[in-house]
């Protein structure tokens, strides 16, 4: 009996599918595909590493531009910082210089004062009673050009109705020629001393203001006479032994040298260093007495 349309359609698709099956059974055996591997490699080897290599090429690239544009930007900050060093150094160079030179031309402009700490003075009653003691006091209008702790802005000293500021400034003058003359050998006249005034005000135990122990400043018209009074103050030693206070000589110093001064004796206390002295406003050190002077400008300076 023929067969219909429908059988063979049946069939046909029965067919297919068994070859199919057939087809999947055959690719996921082990031996096909091994046999697969050997035939298609040498073909799609090539390939395959070529567009792999395309893209890796194309990554790279890119990369390395990113990588040259940083290098690129990483030297050109370079030489800002570089610069920036450099200016930098060069300023605070500059600066130090300019600390320097306006160090140095203050203690030029300080280099015809000393400090005298520890000078007592009469009372006013004492000085209008017109007692003096070597060069005297005076009388009348006093010094022309002496200043005393009453001094104004402008640098001239101001007197109440009473003359009380002048009697001070008196009184204070010839304290200082007195000890000059009794203590330190040394003549000096009115006529040496251009200025002359205390510092500050010292709050006594009572809680009165006085004048008595703060520190006198004494500019002098004559350098020579300022230097063998500064240089004769070795003589204070044996009075300075006896006397219930004591009195000091020393250089009108900057506060910038003052503080390197007070650190230089600080470790002249702590043996680190021999000697340190003042010269001309300068501070010195030796580390040991064989040493020849340091100059002190800095701390940099100190050992």
């Amino acid at each position: 009996m023929p067969k219909t349309s429908a059988s063979r359609t049946s069939e046909d698709d029965s067919r297919t599918q068994n070859t199919q099956e057939d087809i999947k059974s055959c690719l996921f055996d082990i031996k096909t595909i091994e046999a697969l591997a050997k035939v298609l490699t040498p073909v799609l080897s090539p390939a395959i590493k070529a567009a792999v290599t395309e893209v890796f090429d194309e990554k790279l690239a890119a990369i390395a531009s990113d990588v040259a544009m940083l290098k690129t930007d990483h030297t050109a900050l370079q030489v800002r910082v570089t610069e920036a060093e450099v200016s930098i150094t060069s300023n605070h160079q500059r600066s130090i210089d300019l600390e320097r030179r306006t160090s140095e031309l203050e203690s030029y402009t300080r280099r015809d004062n000393l400090v005298i700490i520890g000078l007592v003075t009469r009372s006013y009653a004492e000085s209008a009673s017109g007692g003096s003691g070597t060069g005297g006091s005076g009388s009348g209008s006093g010094v022309p050009g002496v200043r005393d702790a009453g001094m104004d802005s402008s640098g001239v000293a101001g007197s109440g109705a009473d003359g009380s500021s002048n009697t001070h400034t008196n009184s204070l003058l010839s304290a200082f020629l007195d000890l000059c003359h009794a203590h330190l050998g040394v003549e000096v006249t009115r006529s040496d001393i251009s200025a002359i005034h205390r510092i500050g005000i010292f709050s006594g135990p009572s809680g009165a203001s006085s004048t008595r122990s703060t520190p006198v400043i004494v500019r002098f018209t004559s350098r020579d006479v300022r230097d063998s009074v500064y240089a004769a103050r070795t003589s204070l030693r044996h009075h300075n032994s006896n006397a219930q206070c004591r009195v000091y000589i020393n250089e009108h110093l900057t506060d910038q040298n003052a503080q390197l001064f007070k650190k230089a004796r600080g470790l002249v206390r702590a043996k680190r260093i021999r000697k340190a002295w003042s010269f001309k406003g300068t501070v010195y050190i030796k580390v040991l007495d064989s040493d020849p002077p340091k100059r002190i400008l800095c701390d940099d300076d100190f050992p």
